[in-house]
């Protein structure tokens, strides 16, 4: 589904990713952990094209997408959520998610809706509300929401649980693993690590801009290096 070729990135005169190689697998999640400044957000950047590669390729279902703008890359299956979510807060929780679907037609628009209202009821209760007023938890699920609206086919989430009360985190995970279940595939970077692993069928442990350690979610839940290093001994 996507696959990375030693991607070089940065900004200016920082080089912050070096050399980065991964593939996601058609329905699979693949899990990104690091810490922070680690680059995982400027690797979805990457991914995204919001900020091109200096070198290095990145493919979509087997074709070149390095130099693609990012309008083609929603064209073509790809949607990021970012950890600011990028809401439009004067607009109603319908607008927003109609927005999402600027590259469907007819009442394909309709169906996307009514998908996500099966997935989210509590944005259906709140769809006459602004995006502004929403809770935390209901604006998180506003922009997964908007990403479903979507053609989609492999979704990007950057920190989705960042900001959420701890009581609303299970729920969310829930809906990720959901969305999965319905054929798409996942490239998720989440600072709760054990959770995120669960989750997964494979993960990358990022480390100054590189990829360090790459395995089976359950072998990276079970490697002494990984718990040493980044699950705390736990």
């Amino acid at each position: 589904m996507l696959e990375a070729s030693d991607v070089d990135a940065g900004y200016g005169q920082v080089e912050i990713l070096d050399e980065i190689a991964f593939e996601v697998p058609e329905g699979e999640i693949l899990s990104i952990i690091g810490p922070n400044g680690a680059g995982k957000t400027t690797l979805m950047r990457v991914l995204m094209g919001l900020i091109p590669a200096r070198s290095g390729s990145v493919e979509l279902q087997g074709g070149l997408i390095t130099d693609r703008p990012t309008h083609e890359r929603v064209k073509m299956g790809m949607s990021l959520v970012t950890e600011k979510q990028n809401l439009f807060t004067e607009m109603t929780v319908a607008e927003n998610l109609k927005l999402g679907s600027y590259t469907a037609r007819g009442d394909e628009k309709e169906k996307r809706l009514e998908r996500v209202f099966k997935l989210f009821p509590r944005l259906e209760e709140r769809q006459s509300q602004h995006a502004g007023t929403l809770s935390g938890g209901e604006a998180r699920m506003l922009a997964l929401g908007r990403s479903l609206m979507t053609d989609l086919d492999i979704l990007l989430l950057d920190e989705p649980s960042i900001g959420l009360a701890p009581h609303l985190i299970p729920e969310l995970f829930e809906k990720i693993r959901e969305i999965n279940d319905r054929g798409v595939s996942i490239v998720l970077v989440e600072q709760r690590a054990q959770e995120a692993l669960e989750l997964a069928d494979s993960g990358c442990l990022l480390e100054n801009g590189c990829i360090v350690h790459r395995d089976d979610a359950s072998a990276m839940l079970d490697s002494d290096e990984v718990i040493e290093q980044y699950l705390g001994g736990a």
